[in-house]
């Protein structure tokens, strides 16, 4: 009886080798590629959590991201933005500890790094969950006795993708204040919507 002589390293070459960090499969969105966003947002800062005033403010924002492997959440791919933001706001006035504000009009600026989770497509729709910790620079308020305040961001909402495009809207949860450097520390909490544009080229 002849045996078939296979040589022991060539088996083991052959042998389906488990994949120790699986990637996803949402094929009609390509996160791995380095992506460009943009968008717009309008909202209301509330007297809630301590704020004093309450403020209508609508900006811009643009965005870089990519993907960011090592917080990877049970197979949901993770993202990393730089966002840089834009926003002006009316604030109705407020009296506080520190004096009575009467109504105004300010000019913000933000820098966030952000983390962002997509949740699997179904029709090209899936769910978007982000978090967010950046300064935000603005001339003081009746919340906001600093010209640099911390901004905790929370985003959750739906993008809808076609391969390289992808719509996105969302509503955010935006908290400045300046970090308990300085009293008194009411911060300021804005509750925003918002509409972007990711291109992926």
């Amino acid at each position: 009886m002849i045996f078939p002589c296979v040589p022991v390293p060539l088996l083991i070459a052959q042998t389906p080798q488990p994949q120790t960090h699986p990637r996803y499969t949402f094929r009609d969105i390509p996160i791995e590629r380095p992506a460009y966003n943009f968008g717009i947002f309008y909202g209301q800062a509330k007297q809630f959590l301590g704020s004093q005033e309450r403020r209508n403010i609508a900006g811009v924002f643009w965005a870089y991201s990519q993907e960011f492997d090592r917080f990877r959440f049970r197979g949901y791919p993770a993202t990393f933005h730089i966002e840089f933001a834009l926003d002006a706001s009316h604030g109705y006035g407020a009296s506080t500890s520190v004096g009575t504000y009467a109504p105004n009009d300010r000019v913000g600026f933000s820098i966030m790094p952000m983390l962002r989770w997509r949740g699997r497509p179904k029709h090209h729709i899936g769910l978007l969950f982000g978090l967010g910790f950046g300064l935000y620079f603005s001339d003081p308020t009746a919340d906001l006795n600093s010209a640099v305040s911390t901004q905790p961001t929370l985003d959750i909402g739906l993008y809808n993708s076609t391969g390289r495009d992808e719509w996105q809207v969302f509503l955010r949860w935006r908290h400045a204040s300046n970090g308990g450097t300085k009293k008194p520390n009411d911060g300021q909490n804005a509750f925003l919507i918002g509409i972007g544009y990711r291109y992926a080229p």
